[in-house]
């Protein structure tokens, strides 16, 4: 019961922070498999109890998708390294250079794409 609350508290700050963000994140999404079926066992009511129990296990099932997004994403690094280095742009190229910049990498990705598909 202690270690679940204390990965909760441990694996959150993690993610909200961006330190380790994919691994809290999965820690969490497995975390929450166990701890959903057990808490929000909705099949085992009838009535209003139902209802209750049905809301929060599709509001876990909707965290979990969240969850495994956040762990699986593509991409380089977490959002938190993505804003550092717009800052470290805009400090060595200044902030029309880096936006100009940003807008050639943006249409070079695009015209990839495009001979990608066509």
């Amino acid at each position: 019961m202690m270690a679940g609350r204390a990965l909760q508290l441990v694996a959150g700050i993690a993610l909200v922070i961006g330190w380790h963000d994919r691994l809290a994140a999965l820690f969490l999404a497995l975390f929450l498999i166990p701890a959903t079926l057990a808490a929000h066992d909705f099949w085992a009511y009838h009535g209003p109890e139902l209802q209750g129990q049905l809301a929060n296990f599709l509001k876990n099932v909707a965290m979990f998708g969240g969850l495994i997004f956040v762990s699986f994403r593509l991409g380089p690094g977490t959002p938190t390294s993505q804003r550092k280095a717009t800052f470290q742009a805009d400090s060595v190229l200044g902030p029309q250079e880096a936006v100009s910049d940003a807008r050639v990498r943006l249409v070079d990705r695009g015209d990839r794409d495009r001979r990608l598909s066509g």
